[in-house]
């Protein structure tokens, strides 16, 4: 079961156009990057929500039932309370859930190993024989794959040993990995994450906390050559580790594309 995939939604059932304009004018594109920049910004979303199937899926059934429509619409008139979308999404689960159990059931009556994971490196690795399961990458949330690295960090030397026993030469999967460097690459990200959860609020005003990391980025981007001691107040003494060679190689990288593009 694991090979198999669900069957994508069917957005284009309310199209009865009988022509189809195949592409935009230069115009129409222009207003629609407008458009999508100004809710980028206005949301806190991220710009690669464009690339999402379930985005362009909505896209697309937006702009079938205007084409319908034939005459003007003003789209508080369409789109629905967002309690409306949570129950619509129970009522799926709901329904989606009962077919997997009988199908599950149907599995196990004829004596069929189940196992169930997000990553497809443990596809076939019983659920069993590793303590903690991998996170899966979403490709319009840079966290998601913060979350991946550090499921991976947790797992590696586990699952490594797992692959090997298995033999099949299935451990070159995981053995590329330089895991100093992951650990490494985590923690530089850490604040990132925290920068992230502080600027994404929707409830509270966050313009205030901009600037203040933008500098607390930038400085975090400096490159470290040789360990640094300091000593606290509380004479408590502190050692920031020098950067490995390849971390050293491109942390510029970051300080440069955050003060271009973090503001």
């Amino acid at each position: 079961m694991s090979k198999q995939s669900c069957p994508t939604v069917e957005t284009n059932q309310v199209m009865t156009a009988t022509a189809m304009r195949h592409d935009a004018t230069t115009s129409e594109k222009k207003l629609i990057t407008v458009a999508l920049a100004d809710m980028c910004a206005v949301d806190m979303r991220p710009f690669y929500i464009v690339k999402g199937r379930g985005f362009r899926n909505y896209t697309q059934t937006v702009l079938n039932i205007g084409v319908n429509s034939k005459v003007g619409m003003l789209v508080k008139n369409i789109l629905p309370d967002p309690t409306t979308i949570s129950r619509n999404v129970q009522k799926r689960s709901n329904a989606g859930r009962k077919i997997l159990t009988a199908a599950l059931k149907t599995h196990q009556a004829e004596v069929v190993r189940i196992g169930n994971t997000t990553d497809i490196w443990t596809d076939d690795i019983d659920k069993n024989e590793i303590a903690k399961t991998l996170k899966q990458e979403n490709v319009t949330r840079w966290k998601s794959a913060f979350r991946c690295m550090i499921s991976v960090d947790e797992a590696l030397s586990e699952l490594t040993e797992i692959l090997r026993a298995r033999g099949r030469g299935m451990v070159f999967k995981v053995c590329k990995i330089d895991h100093e460097l992951l650990k490494e690459f985590i923690a530089f990200l850490v604040l990132f994450q925290e920068a992230t959860l502080a600027l994404e609020m929707f409830v509270e005003p966050t313009l205030h906390r901009v600037l203040y990391f933008w500098q607390n980025l930038l400085k975090h981007c400096q490159v470290v050559a040789a360990d640094i001691t300091t000593k606290e107040k509380d004479d408590t003494i502190i050692t920031l580790k020098k950067y490995s060679p390849a971390f050293i190689a491109f942390k510029p990288k970051f300080a440069e594309l955050i003060g271009k593009k973090f503001i």
